[in-house]
Protein backbone atom coordinates (compact mmCIF):
# COMPACT_ATOMS: atom_id res chain seq x y z
CA UNK A 1 0.00 0.00 0.00
CA UNK A 2 1.54 3.33 -0.59
CA UNK A 3 1.20 6.04 1.16
CA UNK A 4 -0.17 9.98 0.32
CA UNK A 5 1.49 12.88 1.99
CA UNK A 6 0.78 16.66 2.16
CA UNK A 7 2.47 19.14 3.24
CA UNK A 8 1.47 23.27 2.50
CA UNK A 9 4.11 25.68 4.11
CA UNK A 10 6.26 28.10 2.97
CA UNK A 11 10.02 27.54 3.38
CA UNK A 12 9.39 24.45 5.67
CA UNK A 13 11.86 20.83 5.40
CA UNK A 14 9.75 18.27 7.27
CA UNK A 15 11.75 15.17 8.11
CA UNK A 16 9.11 12.38 8.93
CA UNK A 17 10.41 9.30 11.73
CA UNK A 18 8.01 6.86 12.93
CA UNK A 19 8.27 6.34 16.90
CA UNK A 20 7.84 3.04 18.53
CA UNK A 21 4.00 3.68 18.78
CA UNK A 22 3.69 4.59 14.98
CA UNK A 23 3.36 8.25 16.14
CA UNK A 24 5.68 10.06 13.58
CA UNK A 25 8.18 12.87 14.94
CA UNK A 26 9.07 16.10 12.87
CA UNK A 27 12.65 17.87 12.90
CA UNK A 28 12.09 21.59 11.57
CA UNK A 29 15.14 23.65 10.16
CA UNK A 30 15.40 26.89 8.71
CA UNK A 31 16.76 28.39 5.57
CA UNK A 32 20.17 28.33 6.63
CA UNK A 33 22.42 26.46 8.21
CA UNK A 34 25.47 26.88 10.49
CA UNK A 35 28.54 26.18 8.64
CA UNK A 36 31.47 24.73 9.31
CA UNK A 37 33.75 27.12 10.09
CA UNK A 38 32.08 29.32 12.08
CA UNK A 39 33.29 30.94 15.11
CA UNK A 40 34.37 28.65 18.12
CA UNK A 41 32.90 30.88 21.00
CA UNK A 42 34.37 29.10 24.52
CA UNK A 43 31.03 30.09 26.52
CA UNK A 44 28.23 28.85 23.93
CA UNK A 45 28.55 25.29 23.56
CA UNK A 46 24.86 23.70 24.92
CA UNK A 47 23.46 27.03 24.97
CA UNK A 48 20.22 26.84 23.82
CA UNK A 49 21.24 29.69 21.15
CA UNK A 50 24.37 28.21 20.24
CA UNK A 51 23.53 26.88 16.63
CA UNK A 52 21.66 30.20 15.67
CA UNK A 53 24.58 32.05 17.25
CA UNK A 54 27.24 30.31 15.19
CA UNK A 55 25.18 30.84 11.91
CA UNK A 56 24.72 34.45 12.68
CA UNK A 57 28.68 35.22 13.17
CA UNK A 58 28.95 33.19 9.94
CA UNK A 59 26.96 35.56 7.97
CA UNK A 60 28.60 38.53 9.96
CA UNK A 61 25.34 39.51 11.63
CA UNK A 62 26.66 39.42 14.98
CA UNK A 63 29.84 38.91 16.90
CA UNK A 64 31.70 38.44 19.81
CA UNK A 65 34.59 39.39 21.87
CA UNK A 66 38.01 39.10 21.94
CA UNK A 67 38.28 36.78 24.31
CA UNK A 68 36.46 34.52 21.88
CA UNK A 69 33.33 34.78 23.93
CA UNK A 70 30.06 35.49 23.20
CA UNK A 71 28.50 35.70 26.43
CA UNK A 72 24.85 34.93 25.16
CA UNK A 73 23.12 35.81 28.63
CA UNK A 74 24.85 38.96 29.61
CA UNK A 75 21.66 42.03 29.95
CA UNK A 76 22.41 44.64 27.50
CA UNK A 77 22.60 48.27 27.49
CA UNK A 78 20.92 50.63 25.00
CA UNK A 79 24.25 51.76 23.30
CA UNK A 80 25.01 47.92 22.92
CA UNK A 81 21.80 46.95 21.49
CA UNK A 82 22.44 49.64 18.82
CA UNK A 83 25.71 47.90 17.83
CA UNK A 84 24.16 44.83 17.33
CA UNK A 85 20.96 45.93 15.45
CA UNK A 86 23.75 48.45 13.29
CA UNK A 87 25.81 45.07 12.40
CA UNK A 88 22.50 43.14 11.85
CA UNK A 89 20.57 45.56 9.18
CA UNK A 90 23.27 47.92 7.03
CA UNK A 91 20.98 48.36 4.24
CA UNK A 92 18.17 49.57 5.87
CA UNK A 93 16.99 52.96 4.37
CA UNK A 94 16.96 55.85 6.44
CA UNK A 95 13.43 57.36 7.50
CA UNK A 96 14.45 60.65 9.66
CA UNK A 97 17.59 62.77 10.12
CA UNK A 98 20.03 62.47 12.96
CA UNK A 99 19.88 63.85 16.26
CA UNK A 100 22.11 65.44 18.59
CA UNK A 101 21.29 63.71 21.82
CA UNK A 102 22.65 65.72 24.65
CA UNK A 103 24.18 62.50 26.94
CA UNK A 104 25.64 60.89 23.72
CA UNK A 105 29.19 63.02 22.79
CA UNK A 106 30.66 62.71 19.12
CA UNK A 107 33.55 60.15 21.00
CA UNK A 108 31.31 58.28 22.43
CA UNK A 109 32.34 54.43 21.26
CA UNK A 110 28.52 53.82 19.89
CA UNK A 111 27.82 57.23 18.34
CA UNK A 112 27.78 55.98 15.16
CA UNK A 113 25.51 53.13 15.61
CA UNK A 114 22.95 55.24 17.55
CA UNK A 115 22.62 57.43 14.88
CA UNK A 116 21.93 54.70 12.73
CA UNK A 117 19.72 52.94 14.45
CA UNK A 118 17.61 56.03 15.13
CA UNK A 119 17.71 57.12 11.89
CA UNK A 120 16.97 54.33 10.51
CA UNK A 121 13.64 54.03 12.99
CA UNK A 122 14.92 51.15 14.98
CA UNK A 123 15.26 53.22 18.06
CA UNK A 124 14.29 56.08 19.65
CA UNK A 125 15.63 58.65 22.33
CA UNK A 126 13.40 60.19 25.42
CA UNK A 127 11.85 63.77 26.51
CA UNK A 128 14.70 66.15 27.06
CA UNK A 129 16.50 65.10 23.58
CA UNK A 130 18.78 62.62 25.44
CA UNK A 131 19.05 58.79 24.07
CA UNK A 132 20.21 56.82 28.11
CA UNK A 133 23.15 54.38 26.21
CA UNK A 134 24.18 53.05 29.42
CA UNK A 135 20.67 52.14 30.31
CA UNK A 136 19.89 48.18 30.15
CA UNK A 137 17.40 47.88 27.36
CA UNK A 138 14.48 46.17 28.50
CA UNK A 139 12.35 43.20 26.53
CA UNK A 140 9.40 45.37 25.24
CA UNK A 141 11.86 48.31 23.96
CA UNK A 142 14.23 45.69 22.51
CA UNK A 143 11.47 43.94 20.64
CA UNK A 144 9.12 47.11 19.58
CA UNK A 145 12.22 48.36 18.31
CA UNK A 146 12.79 45.65 15.87
CA UNK A 147 9.42 45.51 14.83
CA UNK A 148 9.60 49.39 14.43
CA UNK A 149 12.59 49.16 12.43
CA UNK A 150 11.22 46.79 10.09
CA UNK A 151 7.92 48.23 9.09
CA UNK A 152 5.76 45.67 10.83
CA UNK A 153 2.14 46.30 10.76
CA UNK A 154 0.37 45.99 13.95
CA UNK A 155 -2.62 43.57 13.87
CA UNK A 156 -6.55 44.97 13.82
CA UNK A 157 -6.71 43.56 17.31
CA UNK A 158 -3.58 43.55 19.32
CA UNK A 159 -5.12 42.78 22.57
CA UNK A 160 -6.60 39.65 21.88
CA UNK A 161 -3.76 38.43 20.16
CA UNK A 162 -1.67 39.33 23.20
CA UNK A 163 -4.14 37.69 25.60
CA UNK A 164 -3.90 34.19 23.62
CA UNK A 165 -0.15 34.30 23.45
CA UNK A 166 0.42 35.53 26.83
CA UNK A 167 -0.15 35.43 30.36
CA UNK A 168 1.03 38.67 31.64
CA UNK A 169 -0.24 40.75 28.41
CA UNK A 170 -1.99 43.34 31.02
CA UNK A 171 2.07 44.56 31.68
CA UNK A 172 2.71 45.24 28.44
CA UNK A 173 2.35 49.25 27.99
CA UNK A 174 -0.08 50.16 25.71
CA UNK A 175 2.27 52.21 23.34
CA UNK A 176 3.84 49.10 22.45
CA UNK A 177 1.01 46.84 22.42
CA UNK A 178 0.60 46.86 18.70
CA UNK A 179 4.31 46.81 17.95
CA UNK A 180 4.29 43.93 20.52
CA UNK A 181 1.89 41.77 18.44
CA UNK A 182 3.31 42.27 15.52
CA UNK A 183 6.23 41.06 16.24
CA UNK A 184 4.74 38.09 17.99
CA UNK A 185 2.53 37.55 14.77
CA UNK A 186 5.84 37.46 12.78
CA UNK A 187 7.31 34.87 15.29
CA UNK A 188 10.26 37.04 15.96
CA UNK A 189 9.06 37.25 19.65
CA UNK A 190 11.79 35.40 21.82
CA UNK A 191 10.40 34.00 25.42
CA UNK A 192 12.20 31.78 27.78
CA UNK A 193 9.79 28.93 28.44
CA UNK A 194 7.99 28.62 31.32
CA UNK A 195 5.69 25.70 32.99
CA UNK A 196 2.12 26.03 32.29
CA UNK A 197 2.70 29.76 30.95
CA UNK A 198 4.22 32.03 28.26
CA UNK A 199 5.75 35.33 29.87
CA UNK A 200 6.51 38.51 27.73
CA UNK A 201 8.24 39.81 30.76
CA UNK A 202 7.80 43.92 28.73
CA UNK A 203 10.36 45.09 31.76
CA UNK A 204 13.04 42.40 32.65
CA UNK A 205 16.33 43.23 30.84
CA UNK A 206 16.81 41.57 27.26
CA UNK A 207 19.99 39.40 26.63
CA UNK A 208 22.33 38.73 23.97
CA UNK A 209 21.09 35.27 23.07
CA UNK A 210 17.80 37.04 23.25
CA UNK A 211 18.46 39.06 20.62
CA UNK A 212 20.29 36.90 18.40
CA UNK A 213 17.82 34.27 18.52
CA UNK A 214 15.01 37.20 17.32
CA UNK A 215 17.54 38.05 14.37
CA UNK A 216 17.68 34.32 13.58
CA UNK A 217 13.82 34.68 13.09
CA UNK A 218 14.28 37.52 11.01
CA UNK A 219 17.03 36.28 8.65
CA UNK A 220 15.64 32.59 8.55
CA UNK A 221 18.76 31.40 9.77
CA UNK A 222 18.13 27.95 11.79
CA UNK A 223 19.01 27.00 15.57
CA UNK A 224 16.32 28.66 17.64
CA UNK A 225 14.29 25.88 19.54
CA UNK A 226 10.72 25.98 18.92
CA UNK A 227 9.89 26.48 22.52
CA UNK A 228 11.84 29.79 22.65
CA UNK A 229 9.44 31.28 19.91
CA UNK A 230 6.44 32.73 21.00
CA UNK A 231 3.15 31.56 18.70
CA UNK A 232 0.45 34.07 18.19
CA UNK A 233 -2.53 32.07 18.09
CA UNK A 234 -4.47 34.83 15.77
CA UNK A 235 -7.91 34.94 16.72
CA UNK A 236 -8.81 37.77 14.84
CA UNK A 237 -8.49 34.83 11.57
CA UNK A 238 -11.91 34.08 11.14
CA UNK A 239 -12.28 33.74 7.27
CA UNK A 240 -13.74 30.77 5.53
CA UNK A 241 -11.74 27.97 4.58
CA UNK A 242 -12.70 27.11 0.94
CA UNK A 243 -12.00 23.05 0.01
CA UNK A 244 -12.56 23.81 -3.89
CA UNK A 245 -9.79 21.00 -5.10
CA UNK A 246 -10.83 17.78 -4.70
CA UNK A 247 -8.44 14.60 -6.38
CA UNK A 248 -8.87 10.67 -5.53
CA UNK A 249 -6.02 9.11 -4.39
CA UNK A 250 -5.49 6.05 -6.51
CA UNK A 251 -3.64 3.98 -4.61
CA UNK A 252 -5.63 3.84 -1.23
CA UNK A 253 -8.85 5.27 -3.22
CA UNK A 254 -10.01 7.79 -1.06
CA UNK A 255 -11.29 11.32 -2.13
CA UNK A 256 -10.38 14.22 0.03
CA UNK A 257 -10.78 17.83 -0.60
CA UNK A 258 -8.28 20.96 -0.59
CA UNK A 259 -8.14 23.91 0.12
CA UNK A 260 -8.62 27.04 -2.80
CA UNK A 261 -4.95 27.98 -3.69
CA UNK A 262 -2.90 25.42 -2.16
CA UNK A 263 0.12 23.31 -4.66
CA UNK A 264 2.99 21.02 -4.07
CA UNK A 265 6.68 21.67 -4.80
CA UNK A 266 5.54 19.51 -8.06
CA UNK A 267 2.74 21.05 -8.95
CA UNK A 268 -0.94 20.75 -8.55
CA UNK A 269 -2.23 19.47 -5.51
CA UNK A 270 -4.78 17.78 -7.57
CA UNK A 271 -2.30 15.38 -9.66
CA UNK A 272 0.54 14.67 -6.78
CA UNK A 273 -2.31 13.75 -4.17
CA UNK A 274 -3.53 10.89 -6.44
CA UNK A 275 -0.12 8.71 -5.93
CA UNK A 276 2.73 9.07 -3.35
CA UNK A 277 5.26 11.58 -3.86
CA UNK A 278 8.54 11.58 -2.39
CA UNK A 279 9.79 14.61 -3.02
CA UNK A 280 7.43 16.07 -0.56
CA UNK A 281 9.07 14.84 1.99
CA UNK A 282 11.47 16.75 1.82
CA UNK A 283 11.20 19.76 -0.59
CA UNK A 284 9.01 22.61 0.36
CA UNK A 285 5.44 23.44 -0.98
CA UNK A 286 3.56 26.71 -1.37
CA UNK A 287 0.19 27.56 -0.13
CA UNK A 288 -0.98 31.05 -1.81
CA UNK A 289 -3.36 32.14 1.06
CA UNK A 290 -1.33 31.55 4.33
CA UNK A 291 1.33 29.35 5.54
CA UNK A 292 0.15 25.71 6.52
CA UNK A 293 1.47 22.48 7.10
CA UNK A 294 -0.65 19.80 7.11
CA UNK A 295 -0.14 15.41 7.07
CA UNK A 296 -2.49 13.04 5.39
CA UNK A 297 -1.03 9.19 5.28
CA UNK A 298 -2.13 6.22 5.25
CA UNK A 299 -0.20 2.95 6.74
CA UNK A 300 -0.26 -0.44 8.13
CA UNK A 301 0.19 0.16 11.95
CA UNK A 302 -3.19 -1.01 13.35
CA UNK A 303 -5.82 1.37 14.70
CA UNK A 304 -5.85 -0.40 17.81
CA UNK A 305 -1.94 0.13 18.53
CA UNK A 306 -2.24 3.77 17.10
CA UNK A 307 -5.10 5.21 19.03
CA UNK A 308 -4.65 3.62 22.49
CA UNK A 309 -0.72 3.71 22.88
CA UNK A 310 0.54 5.18 25.83
CA UNK A 311 3.66 7.54 24.51
CA UNK A 312 6.19 8.75 26.64
CA UNK A 313 7.62 11.30 24.23
CA UNK A 314 3.86 13.21 24.41
CA UNK A 315 1.71 14.32 26.80
CA UNK A 316 -2.27 13.95 25.46
CA UNK A 317 -4.12 17.33 26.00
CA UNK A 318 -7.37 16.00 24.43
CA UNK A 319 -9.14 13.12 23.12
CA UNK A 320 -12.58 12.62 20.92
CA UNK A 321 -14.45 9.50 19.47
CA UNK A 322 -15.85 10.24 16.20
CA UNK A 323 -16.80 8.54 12.66
CA UNK A 324 -14.88 9.76 8.72
CA UNK A 325 -17.57 8.40 6.05
CA UNK A 326 -18.21 5.57 8.09
CA UNK A 327 -15.26 4.25 9.96
CA UNK A 328 -14.27 4.66 13.39
CA UNK A 329 -12.27 7.30 14.43
CA UNK A 330 -10.04 8.74 17.01
CA UNK A 331 -8.69 12.88 17.24
CA UNK A 332 -5.98 13.78 19.58
CA UNK A 333 -3.98 16.48 20.91
CA UNK A 334 -0.76 16.01 22.08
CA UNK A 335 2.25 18.33 23.63
CA UNK A 336 5.53 16.87 22.82
CA UNK A 337 7.95 15.95 26.10
CA UNK A 338 11.07 16.13 24.35
CA UNK A 339 12.22 13.12 24.45
CA UNK A 340 11.55 12.11 20.76
CA UNK A 341 12.72 14.04 17.26
CA UNK A 342 9.61 16.76 18.28
CA UNK A 343 11.14 19.73 20.81
CA UNK A 344 9.56 20.15 24.04
CA UNK A 345 5.99 22.10 24.02
CA UNK A 346 5.56 21.69 20.69
CA UNK A 347 1.69 20.67 19.81
CA UNK A 348 0.51 18.33 17.74
CA UNK A 349 -3.40 17.44 16.54
CA UNK A 350 -3.91 13.85 14.91
CA UNK A 351 -6.85 11.79 13.31
CA UNK A 352 -6.52 8.43 13.35
CA UNK A 353 -9.27 6.53 11.00
CA UNK A 354 -9.68 2.77 11.41
CA UNK A 355 -9.86 1.64 7.78
CA UNK A 356 -10.15 -2.36 8.55
CA UNK A 357 -6.66 -2.98 9.28
CA UNK A 358 -5.04 0.15 8.08
CA UNK A 359 -5.05 3.33 9.86
CA UNK A 360 -4.99 6.70 8.25
CA UNK A 361 -3.48 9.45 10.09
CA UNK A 362 -4.05 13.51 9.29
CA UNK A 363 -2.44 15.77 11.83
CA UNK A 364 -0.98 19.56 11.44
CA UNK A 365 1.93 20.74 13.81
CA UNK A 366 2.10 23.81 16.14
CA UNK A 367 5.79 24.91 14.45
CA UNK A 368 7.53 27.82 14.04
CA UNK A 369 6.32 30.19 11.44
CA UNK A 370 2.79 27.81 11.75
CA UNK A 371 -0.63 29.28 12.71
CA UNK A 372 -1.66 26.27 14.29
CA UNK A 373 -5.45 27.20 15.42
CA UNK A 374 -5.51 27.64 11.79
CA UNK A 375 -4.40 24.63 10.66
CA UNK A 376 -6.49 22.69 13.12
CA UNK A 377 -9.78 24.27 11.17
CA UNK A 378 -8.21 23.18 7.94
CA UNK A 379 -7.62 19.53 8.99
CA UNK A 380 -11.19 19.54 10.42
CA UNK A 381 -12.51 20.43 7.02
CA UNK A 382 -10.44 18.48 5.25
CA UNK A 383 -10.68 15.14 7.17
CA UNK A 384 -14.70 15.64 7.31
CA UNK A 385 -14.27 15.69 3.17
CA UNK A 386 -13.16 12.35 3.14
CA UNK A 387 -14.74 9.31 1.51
CA UNK A 388 -13.69 6.04 0.67
CA UNK A 389 -14.39 3.99 -2.32
CA UNK A 390 -15.29 0.81 -1.02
Amino acid sequence: MKNTILYSVQHLKPIFSWLSVGLFANAFGGSIAPPAKAQNYSDIQGHWAEQCIQGLTQQGVVSGYPDQTFKPNNVITRAEYAAMIDQAFPNTSLERNAINFKDVSASYWGQDAIQNTYRKGFLSGYPGQVFKPNDLIVRVEAFVALASGLDYESPTSPESLLNAAYTDAQEIPEYAEGKIAAATKKGILISPPKPNMRLMGPTDPATRAQVAAALCQVKNVSGVPNRYVVNAQQPEDNSPIALSQTCTNEAVSYTVSYPQGWVTNSGSVVEQCKVFDPKSISLPEQSESFDEAVHIRVDNVPFERVASADNQTSQELSRRQTTIDGYQAVVVENKATGIGLIPEGVRSYLYFVDLDGQTLIGTTYDMQGQRYQRNKQVLDQMMNSLSFNR
